[in-house]
């Protein structure tokens, strides 16, 4: 009975492809704007790749399929009858669009390679800032090494560092970049009837929309 009946945003799939010149090998990351990666959704990508698009060289062997885990993304692209038993069902039309909407992140990150290099900063949070929360604060308290924490304080019992990749070109042009920071992409209730990326998705587009004067291409993955 869980049917979404509005868009609050759109849904992305982000992709990278990275490749190394003198080995002539690649890998592809793709970040996507859903709850989950399902075996039949991974396996169906691979199988519209291997069928329309043998030439790019993308197998299971070097493909990253991640999802931020949204909880207000479409469902029924599971084989598993326990996923589809909130919603109405398996639903081949949302399979086929993701699976299509993936491919094609995929084809436009190969089309667009350039020679460039890649960055890695890390960073942390002070550990009262509130920007996540544990909240499974009794299991977190069971571990010896920590110390205990009141349920008030469970800001305190979380990792706030954050990592990032970032792609620059050789000319210096920042390309894209992928994120790593643990949040949990659940903002909004489980009520909510909308389509959304929530904050994962919203940080996207907001460091998207900070460097487009510098890149309007600029992709940027907040992953999980």
């Amino acid at each position: 009975s869980h049917i979404a009946l509005d868009v609050e945003t759109p849904l992305f799939a982000r992709a990278y492809i990275i490749q190394d010149l003198e080995k002539q090998e690649k890998i592809a990351i793709v970040n996507c704007e859903i709850c989950f990666f399902t075996p039949l959704l991974t396996q169906s990508v691979l199988a519209y790749i291997h069928k329309h698009y043998p030439e790019i060289g993308i197998s299971d062997k070097n493909l990253m399929l991640s999802a931020t885990h949204t909880h207000c993304s479409p469902a029924g692209f599971s084989a598993h009858p326990i996923y589809n038993v909130p919603v109405p069902g398996f639903i081949q039309s949302n399979l086929d669009t993701l699976v299509k909407g993936i491919v094609e992140a995929i084809l436009i990150a190969d089309k667009n390679k350039v020679k460039g290099n890649i960055a890695i900063g890390k960073a942390k949070f002070d550990k009262d800032v509130p920007v996540s929360f544990n909240r499974a604060i009794d299991a977190y308290n069971e571990n010896p090494e920590v110390q205990k924490l009141p349920f008030e304080k469970r800001i305190l019992a979380t990792d706030k560092e954050m990592i990032l990749l970032h792609f620059i070109s050789q000319e210096g042009m920042p390309l894209g970049s992928i994120n790593w920071f643990g949040v949990h992409t659940t903002n909004l209730p489980n009520n909510f009837m909308k389509l959304c990326s929530d904050n994962k998705g919203f940080a996207a587009d907001y460091l998207e929309q900070d460097y487009k004067k510098q890149n309007p291409n600029y992709v940027s993955a907040f992953a999980n």
